[in-house]
């Protein structure tokens, strides 16, 4: 199999995709449940994360504003369900933090709490499903979030088209492959020491 399970302390387990930081909990799991969600994960995606039920199909759709905050949000259409939306949030930051996701806007926060294993039931998913998608979900962010720091004097539209242009024709650390930092350009947003840059193309 492509993963492999990461010891989070008090024997709770992550599992993570190998040679990676990819993990697919957002909390660590007991090792029986752990070893469980790998098998699922292993079935579902037939060796591909692009296969999984949700997250190869999300598509970034924008920024999203309430009460605690601003977020970018990505969505998948419901199959066999006209009309119904699967939403999952990300804090907005200098990197993108999975907070909740939304089926036709009611809001979850645990993909297995009861609850939301029941609603999610009723579409044919599963936490799962939920969890693999919010790997995906982060990566389709990551592309056009990580490394910029949101400013509240900017409007969403200002915001994403810097993120964009500046994505464009973005540079990256030789130490770790990541953009700069929106603190300095002469700084990893990754490990947070100055770095050498180059361009993604050459």
């Amino acid at each position: 199999m492509p993963y492999d399970l990461r010891p989070f302390g008090n024997g709770k387990y992550k599992v993570c995709k190998k040679n990676s930081k990819k993990c697919f909990s957002k909390k660590p799991l007991p090792k029986a449940r752990a070893e469980a969600q790998m098998k699922a994960i292993h079935a579902n995606t037939n060796e591909s994360l692009d296969t999984n039920a949700v997250g190869g199909k999300l598509t970034f759709a924008g920024v999203h504003k309430d009460n605690k905050g601003y977020f970018a949000k990505v969505g998948y259409t419901i199959a066999g369900h006209e009309g119904s939306k699967l939403d999952l949030y990300y804090k907005l930051g200098q990197n993108p933090d999975y907070k909740f996701f939304q089926i036709d806007g009611r809001t979850f926060e645990d993909p297995h709490d009861p609850e939301t294993t029941e609603a999610l039931h009723h579409f044919d998913l599963s936490g799962d499903d939920i969890e693999m998608a919010g790997q995906d979900g982060y990566d389709k962010v990551a592309e056009v979030a990580s490394g910029f720091k949101f400013e509240e004097s900017l409007s969403f539209e200002s915001f994403f088209k810097t993120i964009m242009e500046r994505h464009d024709n973005r540079l990256l650390s030789g130490c770790c492959g990541a953009p700069p930092s929106s603190l300095s350009d002469d700084i990893c947003s990754e490990c947070g020491e100055h770095a050498e840059f180059e361009s993604e193309e050459e």
